[in-house]
């Protein structure tokens, strides 16, 4: 992986699921830590994360990713390269997986 390609991926899967979710809602949302206020997010926005991940796209992601020699080592080191890039995101994404029951 080339750093930023991760970033490029992100807002191209971005881009092809917004049409079929719809529009982004707001939500409003007041936390005490990232951890929280990923943790709020997670669970007011449940039904939004759950439906793109059972997407065709990201079925098809998370099995290369689990399921594939090389997906797995390419899913290590995107997490690995964008922990390190954006330390401060990790509590918030870990609690957005967390309150909408991803991280099971």
């Amino acid at each position: 992986f080339v750093r930023g390609c991760g970033r490029t991926m992100h807002w191209l899967l971005c881009a092809c699921t917004a049409a079929a979710l719809g529009p982004q809602p707001l939500f409003r949302i007041h936390a005490s830590s990232l951890y929280d206020a990923g943790l709020q997010h997670g669970r007011v926005a449940k039904e939004r994360i759950l439906g793109y991940a059972a997407t065709e796209e990201m079925r098809a992601l998370v099995e290369f990713g689990i399921n594939n020699t090389e997906g797995a080592k390419a899913l290590d080191a995107l997490i690995s390269d964008n922990t390190k890039e954006f330390p401060e995101y990790v509590p918030e994404i870990k609690g957005i997986a967390e309150g909408s029951g991803l991280s099971e």
